[in-house]
């Protein structure tokens, strides 16, 4: 409605042939306001004038007994197979020399350590100035500041950085590589108190003068060993995995009703889940790949060994079903509630769809 009367308004207003009466009678029509009354039929009104005796609720029940039957569920036994697991396999090794290795690795590639806080007043070159003219200027200036002037209060009055400016020039600390090229080499080669001869960069000229030079120490190898052994074991456990998981899967094959293959040949641990559905299950087989693996034909039809499944990275089961419990009825007491409250909400929606009606009727 609302977008109606822009455009209603729009085409008024932006056409030049309508006359002052018609102007007018335009705008009464647009400014008429309409006052409304109605009248709902809120299902849930109705509910408490509802009765619902014992019988209605056992009838509901006895009619519609598929409604309320459990739905069939297994108890399974599994056994896991992670990386987490194999961390502390006898294959996986982590020697002092892999330790070393690995942290001189990380040092050699770690970021540059050095950072450098610097300060510069910049002068851009335009039709009002020539590169000569800006050099010259940025001369004079490195001249006045060698002879004792303030940088920051001639980086104020000069700069044409307007940011850096109203701080004097400064630029706070930064890494190698962040600044122009130009302006970078010509930062990391100066000394701490030193200014530059004037550095072209794609901004103009600059002056940089070089206010401190700050190192952060790289962590020493006590500090990096607990993580590095660490890294180094979890990346021989994920390649060990793969080895493990396909040894896994063959035993599954080979021996297909039973688990005891499996635990005897890798020692894995038996451990066994309830009340498994197709659709909820507790701890890992909240996992519908999972609960897939269960309830296939393979498995709960045949009563064999799953596949391995590997359900998130690096992690497996093998699974099979210990028991099917097949649907059977919910005791009448644990859903009568629900079937009470089923039976009044579908009266009351009949209820008030007949006033509705009813009323339409005196309405016309």
């Amino acid at each position: 409605g609302s977008e109606m009367c822009i455009r209603d308004r729009d085409g008024i207003s932006q056409t030049s042939i309508l006359t002052g009466r018609e102007l007018r009678e335009q705008a009464r029509l647009l400014n008429q306001r309409r006052d409304l009354a109605f009248l709902g039929f809120d299902s849930e009104a109705f509910a408490d004038e509802i009765e619902v005796s014992e019988e209605d609720v056992a009838l509901r029940y006895e009619e519609n007994q598929l409604d309320y039957m459990t739905e069939e569920s297994l108890d399974l036994s599994y056994v896991t197979l992670s990386w987490q697991e194999l961390l502390s396999d006898a294959e996986v090794t982590v020697s002092e020399e892999d330790v070393v290795s690995a942290y001189e690795t990380d040092r050699a590639l770690a970021p540059a350590s050095e950072e450098r806080r610097s300060s510069h007043i910049l002068l851009q070159v335009s039709d009002d100035r020539t590169a000569e003219e800006a050099q010259a200027e940025l001369a004079e200036l490195r001249e006045r500041i060698q002879a004792g002037d303030s940088f920051a209060e001639l980086a104020a009055e000069f700069s044409e950085d307007p940011v850096s400016a109203k701080a004097g020039g400064d630029l706070g600390f930064v890494g190698r590589g962040i600044f122009d090229p130009g302006f970078d080499a010509a930062l990391f080669a100066m000394e701490v108190g030193e200014v530059s001869d004037p550095v072209l960069t794609d901004f103009g000229y600059h002056l940089i003068r070089l206010e401190e030079v700050r190192v952060r120490e790289y962590p020493t190898l006590e500090v990096q060993r607990a993580e590095i052994e660490m890294r180094l074991r979890r990346g021989q456990a994920e390649a060990l995995f793969i080895d493990r998981v396909r040894e896994l899967d063959n035993l599954a094959f080979e021996e297909p009703n039973s688990l005891l293959g499996i635990t005897d040949a890798m020692g894995l641990e038996v451990k066994a889940v309830t009340g498994v559905t197709r659709d909820a299950g507790d701890g890992l087989f909240e996992n519908s790949q999972l609960r897939e693996a269960a309830f296939s034909e393979e498995v709960l039809e045949s009563g064999f060994n799953s596949a391995a499944v590997e359900y998130a990275p690096s992690s497996a089961v093998v699974l099979r079903v210990n028991e099917r419990h097949q649907p059977v009825p919910i005791p009448f007491d644990e859903v009568t509630e629900d079937i009470r409250e089923g039976i009044v909400a579908e009266r009351s929606r009949l209820m008030a769809d007949e006033a509705h009606e009813s009323a339409l009727a005196r309405i016309e």
